[in-house]
């Protein structure tokens, strides 16, 4: 992971724009180990790249950036046990029946990722249903970053996730410190929230940018 800084309490009251929320969804969704991603969560910028190799002076400048500026993180991609999580509530949701069947086989056979998205191509309202949930789960993961580095998005979506995992911690929270409360990550749950979770990918991700500026500084 790269290390990215984050931002200081002036520049949160600033309320600096972090970036629309559809870009941010596109740049969230494309994540992946192969691939470069940043956003810099005071300015709203991004930055991307298909593949480390293709660029590499473009890249080793941008590299100079991440420890010259505040702000930049890197985006995080979800893990498989993220993706199966999504793939296996999705399915949930579907009629009983053939279409589930075989969707459920993909996912359960070898190379699952790639043979789900195959077997979708045989059911196209379910493969655009498909595009749709993906996009509300890399929403979620924009709003875990957004939350961890209090930036600030100009798009209601997100704005909306982000004051609901808000809600959500600070519920958790209370029923932690009541008397005989146990420590719990299923606030998100108990409020309906359909997200990553308290202690999600992006959020851990975020702390980890932020401990490793803090300890390279």
């Amino acid at each position: 992971m790269a290390k990215a800084g984050r931002p200081s309490a002036k520049a949160a009251r600033r309320g600096v724009p972090a970036g629309q929320g559809d870009r941010l969804i596109d740049l969230f969704l494309s994540a992946s180990p192969h691939r470069c991603a940043h956003w810099n969560v005071l300015t709203g910028e991004t930055f991307e790249l298909e593949s480390r190799r293709d660029a590499e002076s473009r890249l080793e400048a941008f590299e100079l950036r991440l420890f010259e500026e505040d702000g930049w993180v890197e985006v995080p991609w979800p893990d498989s046990d993220e993706d199966f999580r999504v793939a296996e509530a999705f399915l949930e949701e579907l009629e009983p029946g053939r279409e589930q069947a075989e969707l459920r086989a993909a996912l359960e056979g070898p190379k699952p990722f790639r043979a789900f998205r195959d077997a979708l191509r045989r059911w196209p309202e379910s493969a655009e249903a498909w595009r749709e949930r993906q996009r509300e789960a890399a929403g979620w993961r924009v709003a875990e970053v957004a939350l961890a580095f209090d930036a600030k998005v100009d798009d209601t979506v997100i704005t909306d996730m982000i004051a609901r995992l808000r809600t959500s911690d600070a519920e958790a929270e209370a029923a932690e410190g009541a008397p005989g409360g146990e420590s719990s990550t299923e606030g998100d749950s108990a409020a309906g929230i359909d997200g990553p979770g308290r202690l999600g990918v992006a959020r851990m991700a975020a702390a980890e940018l932020s401990l490793g500026r803090r300890r390279a500084e």
